[in-house]
């Protein structure tokens, strides 16, 4: 999915329109009069709205720059042209006056735009079927079509009276060919979803993504006029726009003001975080406007992006507004001053619903300081493992099975299976338990906790992420079973002089130290620990109010993995003493509120292509610490 994305990047531009509803996007980000926008760039259309509500200047960023080039026609069009032949151009794809008028068109083109459109005018021809979106839409029309529905995009189309009500009726006589399209569709989605510009990752923070097709087209269908106002998806089904159904900047009573403002709008072709700094940025922005970029990113880009951004937003105060794929807002970010934090309905529409229907939360947050910012954490300093000292480990764990069956109990199996192990175990385990970095970026450090649990807390790693952090705490207590793991913890700690860091060796089930953590850290221990349900509620019992249960752990995943890998990973984890089991998740999900979760698949050093799926999730305990 991924390398579809990557392949059409370098060949054109994915989207030919934007994906982003900006009705929504200008009431809930609150953009208006005079306000500085960044944002990312995608169809552009979006963009060409916003001008509309008369900001003072836009910088829109994409380090795809066919989308700059099509955003750049597209303003280039609308600055030139009259509102008949523009609209003839954008709405209808006549490429008659398109080839008529552009040589005066070009000469609003930045050079290299200019440069690739001199070659490339054919993409001009039949543009609303164009980039790599194309061939989902292609799809989904030809389902549609050999299931027996065209009649239905037939009588949608040419409706007397285009009422929600009357499209419901038309619907509903071909919903069960609609929805057997859908589920064709669903099976072939992960080859779909990349050519709209849908990455694994993001498609993973769905939680219903097995009924993501069928769930998008009945609410298209029952929720929005499809030719009426609903121009996302009319323009494929239409072969373009008309004049009711067209984004608002090519509507004739909008037109002129659009065209008066094309100006302000500047074009970059970078990434965003590069792009903001540089010269041709023109900063103090009021409003940032995300899109769903951050679901492409993982926690730690996102809590860098977030630090650029505080960088160059107005120093009065600004907004940021974003979509997600998921229902979170990411926990690095869960402790910002949210204006909206809402997921947008559509099994039942609510105030955040819009006509696109893909995606699944909105929000829109303060834009905090420099100072007040997600913490960008420290790499570990465990450095690299040689070849041969990986291997070694990687011997050693495969022996497992033999320690196993000398070891009388749980205890007994930890001290004898890392004893040999603690010398190299974090370097070795760098390459193999992904969920702890990703944990770590995932906690809103920015929270200021003063107390922190690391439950299971072995060689006490993870504190390698936060060096800055630790001994500014008041208390860090590292909790684990294994002697040889605590010891190595000792090490870490009298290398870096933390004073403040007091250990206990003991059964994590039955040490009871109350509710006083501000945060409480579970790396890779659940699924290690028999009775792994009082586990969590025990971990979870040392979180004070208002504090923070992070974990991560491996996992299954029923959603996206056959049975026999489920069953293949849980039996080779066994001979550890590991319980994969998504069970453990679930409960930890249910307590408190949800900041983060996600599961992902990491490999193995040694063990070629094969992945198993691991998960972290960051939990908040209701009430308000104490200061």
């Amino acid at each position: 999915m991924d390398r579809v994305i990557e392949l059409a990047m370098s060949q054109t531009w994915i989207y030919n329109q934007s994906w982003e509803d900006p009705k929504v996007d200008i009431e809930h980000f609150r953009i208006g009069k005079g306000d500085r926008v960044c944002m990312l760039t995608t169809g552009g259309d979006n963009i060409l709205d916003y001008l509309l509500e008369d900001p003072e200047y836009i910088d829109t960023f994409d380090m795809n720059e066919h989308q700059n080039y099509l955003l750049d026609m597209k303003l280039a069009l609308v600055k030139t042209l009259t509102h008949e032949d523009c609209f003839a151009i954008l709405a209808r794809q006549n490429h008659e006056i398109f080839l008529k008028n552009y040589d005066e068109v070009s000469k609003c083109l930045g050079s290299e735009s200019k440069t690739w459109w001199d070659n490339n005018k054919h993409r001009m021809k039949n543009w609303h079927l164009s980039g790599s979106c194309k061939y989902a839409a292609k799809t989904a029309i030809l389902f549609l079509k050999m299931l027996g529905c065209g009649g239905m995009l037939e009588e949608l189309q040419t409706m007397e009276d285009p009422t929600i009500e009357n499209q419901r009726a038309i619907y509903n006589k071909y919903k069960s060919r609609v929805m057997m399209a859908a589920k064709l569709g669903q099976t072939g989605i992960n080859a779909l979803i990349g050519c709209v510009g849908v990455p694994q990752r993001q498609y993973g923070m769905y939680d219903d993504s097995a009924t993501f097709l069928p769930d998008l087209l009945d609410y298209i269908c029952n929720d929005t006029v499809l030719f009426q106002n609903n121009y996302f998806y009319s323009s494929y089904l239409a072969d373009g726009w008309t004049e009711e159904c067209c984004p608002r900047y090519l509507k004739k009573e909008h037109f002129a003001d659009a065209k008066s403002r094309a100006d302000r709008v500047r074009i970059i072709t970078s990434t965003l975080t590069d792009g903001v700094l540089s010269p041709a940025a023109r900063k103090n922005y009021t409003r940032f406007v995300l899109l769903d970029h951050q679901d492409w990113l993982p926690e730690e880009l996102i809590v860098k992006t977030w630090n650029t951004l505080a960088k160059v937003g107005d120093k009065n105060g600004a907004l940021v507004g974003w979509r997600s794929f998921g229902y979170l807002p990411f926990g690095c970010l869960s402790n910002l001053k949210f204006h909206v934090n809402g997921v947008i309905g559509r099994k039942n529409p609510n105030e955040f619903s819009d006509r696109v229907g893909m995606y699944n939360g909105l929000f829109c947050a303060e834009l905090p300081t420099e100072s007040e910012a997600p913490v960008v954490l420290q790499e570990p300093s465990w450095g690299k493992q040689s070849v041969f000292g990986r291997f070694k480990t990687f011997t050693q764990m495969m022996l497992a099975p033999v320690t196993t069956l000398l070891s009388s109990n749980h205890s007994d199996f930890l001290n004898s299976f890392y004893a040999k192990q603690a010398d190299s175990y974090d370097a070795y385990r760098a390459h193999m338990l992904h969920g702890k970095r990703d944990a770590m970026w995932s906690i809103p450090w920015n929270s200021k906790p003063k107390t922190v649990l690391l439950f299971g807390g072995g060689t006490a790693d993870v504190l390698e992420y936060v060096r800055d952090i630790v001994s500014g705490l008041d208390e860090v207590v590292v909790l684990d079973l294994c002697a040889p793991l605590l010891e190595q913890a000792k090490k870490r700690c009298e290398k870096y002089g933390w004073n403040n860091v007091r250990f206990v060796q003991g059964d994590a089930t039955e040490i009871e130290f109350g509710n006083k953590f501000d945060v409480v850290i579970s790396s890779y221990v659940f699924t290690m620990i028999p009775n792994w349900e009082k586990a969590i509620k025990m971990a979870w019992s040392h979180v004070a109010p208002g504090g923070y249960l992070a974990a991560t752990d491996f996992t299954i995943n029923p959603k996206d993995q056959g049975y026999g890998s489920q069953m293949m990973w849980k039996t080779v984890f066994s001979f550890d003493h590991v319980n994969l089991n998504s069970k453990h998740h679930e409960l930890v999900r249910s307590l408190g509120k949800p900041c983060a979760f996600r599961v992902e698949d990491g490999g193995f050093p040694f063990i070629p292509l094969l992945k198993c799926p691991y998960y972290y999730a960051v939990q908040q305990k209701s009430g308000k610490k104490d200061d």
